[in-house]
């Protein structure tokens, strides 16, 4: 899945490039290390899972979402600072 996400403040756009992909594809890694990944898509199988939970297992994604966000303590407005990437470690 390929997401790119631009917000201020107020508002979020969210532009998914791969809204045919699944959040459940075929990953061997994650299927091996978290079982929780196999979990779910038995229990969506099995028709076990509340609303909220079934929406990972739908078989794409919007290709754009976009939303009012409010600020919650683990959100903020402000990113780290970012180390340029060009410049190298003396």
């Amino acid at each position: 899945m390929r997401h790119r996400t631009v917000r201020d403040a107020r508002y979020r756009y969210i532009k998914n490039f791969t809204p045919e992909a699944p959040f459940f594809s075929p990953n061997a890694y994650k299927a091996k290390q978290y079982p929780v990944w196999n979990h779910m898509q038995q229990l969506h199988a099995e028709a076990k899972l509340n609303a909220v939970q079934e929406v990972l297992c739908q078989p794409g994604y919007p290709p754009r979402n976009s939303a009012t966000s409010k600020l919650t303590p683990t959100k903020s407005t402000t990113s780290p600072p970012r180390k340029n990437p060009n410049t190298r470690p003396r």
